[in-house]
């Protein structure tokens, strides 16, 4: 594997210091947003979990890998200053978990995408059968000019996209 002399537009090292500390600020925040919800949600002073929806169980993996990162991130920084190649890896298993976590939900969130417009197209099939013929006429009649006239044009003779 390449390796990368610079980061961040400086140094390898303050590159990685500052990568560090933006990391442990982000997951910190991060976590202490999910340890809110999760203490706001009335989990957190359950004495049984039975009752517990799943949806707070990957809030609560969520604030988990956050805290991990968060900590990780402190290795590394102490790990860059110290020359300690060793406090590095915490770090790098934190971030390939933060991407496989973040890629999963990207997945989750364009299948709501092609979900959603799925329902979008019946809906509109629906209308033309119910409707029939009219649906695609409103639908014509509806196209309205993009662009005004040209010089010579009148307002009736404008083009229609």
């Amino acid at each position: 594997m390449p390796i990368v002399k610079n980061c961040c537009c400086c140094g390898l090292r303050t590159g990685c210091i500052v990568v560090g500390i933006f990391s442990m600020v982000t997951s910190l925040a991060w976590a202490a947003w999910g340890g809110y919800n999760l203490y706001e949600s009335g989990i957190l002073q359950s004495e049984t979990f039975e009752d517990v929806a799943p949806f707070y169980y990957g809030y609560a993996v969520g604030v988990g890998l956050w805290v991990f990162l968060c900590l990780s991130s402190f290795l590394m920084v102490a790990g860059v200053c110290c020359d300690r190649r060793g406090l590095l890896i915490p770090y790098i298993v934190a971030g390939v978990l933060a991407i496989l976590v973040h890629c999963s939900l990207c997945a989750l969130y364009l299948y709501i995408m092609i979900l959603s417009l799925s329902l979008l197209c019946v809906i509109s099939r629906y209308q033309e059968l119910r409707y029939g013929e009219d649906a695609r006429l409103v639908r014509q009649e509806s196209v309205f000019p993009v662009q005004g006239p040209a010089i010579g044009m009148s307002v009736s003779q404008s083009r229609r996209y």
